[in-house]
């Protein structure tokens, strides 16, 4: 199999412990409307984790990184809430959600997720509010500290 799609490779995208690639279409579909909007390289940090890997690392059970449903991203040279800005400016991920990580990454979510209702602001209250059950393995291992919704 080859590349999903022209700006995201199946090694950036695929599972770090087996090289298992699950991913739903439009979770790449989404992602590259974000490139666009940047017009910079968007640097995937997690996207698909096999369910032994998501354990290793402290995620959640059925994570959506489990299902091919999430991706934790970083943009160059953009701020948290710059990042937050451009992401929240895609249909797909205001629908889905948008997480935020003290260490700059954001964990954008697909349509078929929703992390719950909220003001569009970063909320420190570790990630627990509005429902919403995020993974901690992001940034080696670094917890979860908000949730920026709309």
């Amino acid at each position: 199999m080859g590349d999903p799609s022209p700006h995201f490779s199946k090694q950036e995208l695929a599972c770090h412990c087996c090289g298992r690639l699950k991913v739903d279409p439009r979770l790449i579909e989404t992602l590259e409307a974000l490139r666009q909007l940047a017009g910079v390289p968007i640097v995937v940090h997690a996207g698909y984790r096999c369910p032994e890997h998501n354990q290793q690392v402290g995620g959640v059970p059925h994570s959506e990184h489990t299902r091919g449903l999430a991706a934790d991203i970083h943009i160059p040279d953009l701020s948290l809430q710059q990042m937050y800005d451009l992401a929240s400016a895609v249909p797909q991920f205001a629908q889905g959600g948008i997480g935020a990580y003290d260490s700059n990454f954001l964990r954008c979510a697909g349509p078929s997720r929703s992390l719950g209702a909220g003001s569009g602001t970063v909320r420190g209250d570790s990630g627990t509010g509005a429902g919403a059950k995020p993974d901690r393995e992001l940034g080696g291992g670094k917890p979860y500290t908000g949730l920026i919704q709309r």
